[in-house]
């Protein structure tokens, strides 16, 4: 008897066992497909330079970072100021936000931080980028920029209201045991 498996079947099974999709390229090589975290920056930040991932005190961040490096393979930071951040990256602390910029001017800010996410995180088709970021670094030609390279898009929190989102976190920490 044979057994046939259709790939979407068979991509939906591999992910509900917890196995990363696998990805062909060109090469005929096997290459993992990651997961990738975007966290938006915040407004709280420490009074002294730090490495971005410590430069932001917010309990929002930190639900954030904590959700990103429990759940995905890599995560960088949107910072309003800086673009796409590595959080490893040295930061001195900043007052800048996306809020007070208007449509033209996020949408250009959209557009070099795609052009940042091409050059440095290099996504392959399939790839799955989870964003925890307000709307002002979403709306704006984020989604529609990583859709079209063929990447997958997860919100977590969309429609939450801050409250909301502070909850959600908090219960994925008590859930992972923190």
């Amino acid at each position: 008897m044979r057994l046939f498996v259709r790939p979407l079947g068979l991509e939906t099974v591999l992910r509900s066992l917890r196995f990363k999709p696998l990805y062909y390229s060109h090469y005929n090589r096997v290459m993992d497909l990651r997961r990738i975290g975007l966290v938006g920056c915040v407004k709280q930040k420490t009074h002294k330079p730090q490495m971005a991932q410590d430069l932001y005190i917010s309990t929002l961040f930190g639900g954030r970072r904590s959700y990103v490096e429990a759940n995905c393979d890599e995560w960088w930071i949107l910072s309003a100021l800086h673009g796409l951040v590595g959080p490893k990256e040295e930061l001195a602390p900043y007052e800048f936000t996306l809020k007070k910029l208007g449509v033209r001017d996020r949408r250009a800010w959209t557009s070099k931080l795609m052009i940042d996410i091409e050059e440095r995180i290099h996504p392959l088709r399939g790839e799955t980028f989870e964003v925890h970021a307000g709307a002002e670094y979403r709306n704006f030609g984020l989604i529609a920029g990583l859709t079209r390279i063929g990447c997958n898009v997860v919100i977590p929190t969309e429609g939450m209201p801050i409250g909301k989102q502070l909850k959600f976190y908090r219960e994925q920490e008590i859930n992972r045991g923190g």
